[in-house]
């Protein structure tokens, strides 16, 4: 029988390695630099082969299927080696030749004669061809962004109505609507609205004497706005005159009064452009009365006075009603 060299087997005494060598004789395996380890746990037979590099570990059902495992993964390992050992050699060297093409297996492969020095040597080699490197795509331009639409570069007519927040007018902070039209030219900017400042209480402290006073004025104004971001700000200059109404109670001598309200202002504002034909606009001014009106009410002298300083504040919506391109091209 014949054995094969430097198989090394390590396994209980009930199991020889009398099989393993049958298994790699019958598998022509002659020689082979491996390691077979066989240890049995319980029912199970834990088989370890190692061969090279390669380790592999199998739970088996008995010794006789470790054997046959072993000699079949050695038999299998060493087949192509053997096989390169084996074959011969096919190939003759033949003087000038750049290349050499393989004949099938049964003929040698006959030798080329020299390429002409006219035409370039064929070889069976693979003729690497260099592709024409892609130019990377280029970006598409992009479209320029659309500059923010203004509410104050058309030419148009608007609608505005809003509300009012006042200091100094009337008896502590007041409030009320404002109503108007304005017309845009460009970056000038003018409106006239009509206002009211809901009545306000005044007490006399000496007596019972108190009355309600309000204030109905109209507002004349003008801006010249720049565009700052998707805003358009600017100064403003208003005139805004009026009557101060007072409407006495609590006391025989009590009657209504009238005084007038005349305060020119100056201020900021800011216009934002909303939906369409619609756009906002906030603004704040000061004001110096050109003369404090009081109001007097029965025999008294000045039931109430007007404060020597006026504040404005107030948030405005604006609705087109009539639009054409202003000259400067303003979107």
């Amino acid at each position: 029988m014949a054995h094969a060299h430097d198989v090394r087997w390590r396994a209980p005494e009930s199991c020889d390695r009398a099989g393993l060598d049958a298994e790699l004789a019958r598998l022509h395996v002659a020689e082979a630099d491996a390691s077979v380890h066989v240890m049995q746990r319980d029912a199970a037979w834990i088989t370890t082969i190692e061969l090279g590099n390669a380790t592999r570990t199998l739970e088996l059902a008995s010794c006789a299927e470790a054997q046959r495992t072993a000699a079949l993964l050695i038999a299998t390992a060493l087949g192509p080696a053997r096989e390169e050992r084996e074959r011969p050699a096919r190939v003759r060297a033949t003087p000038i030749v750049r290349s050499v093409a393989l004949a099938p297996a049964s003929e040698p492969a006959p030798a080329r004669e020299p390429a002409p020095e006219s035409e370039p040597a064929r070889t069976s080699e693979p003729v690497a061809t260099i592709a024409p490197v892609a130019e990377p795509a280029r970006p598409e331009p992009r479209a320029a962004p659309q500059p923010v639409r203004s509410p104050t570069r058309d030419s148009s007519l608007r609608l505005r109505f809003g509300a009012l927040f006042a200091l100094g007018t009337l008896p502590g902070a007041s409030g009320g609507p404002t109503l108007g039209l304005e017309l845009t030219r460009g970056r000038l900017v003018g409106w006239l609205d009509a206002r009211y400042l809901v009545a306000r209480r005044a007490q006399d402290g000496d007596s019972s004497l108190r009355a309600d006073i309000d204030l109905v004025a109209a507002a004349l104004g003008a801006s010249w706005m720049w565009d700052v971001g998707p805003l358009a700000r600017g100064p403003l200059l208003e005139l805004e005159a009026g009557l101060l109404r007072a409407r006495g109670q609590g006391e025989r001598a009590a009657r209504d009064a009238r005084a007038p309200w005349l305060a020119p202002a100056f201020g900021v504002r800011a216009d934002a452009h909303l939906y369409r034909r619609a756009s906002a606009s906030m603004f704040a001014s000061g004001s110096v009365p050109l003369w404090r009106p009081g109001v007097q009410l029965g025999d008294e002298v000045a039931f109430y006075t007007t404060s020597p300083l006026a504040f404005r504040l107030g948030i405005v919506l604006r609705v087109a009603i009539d639009s054409t391109k202003a000259q400067n091209g303003g979107q």
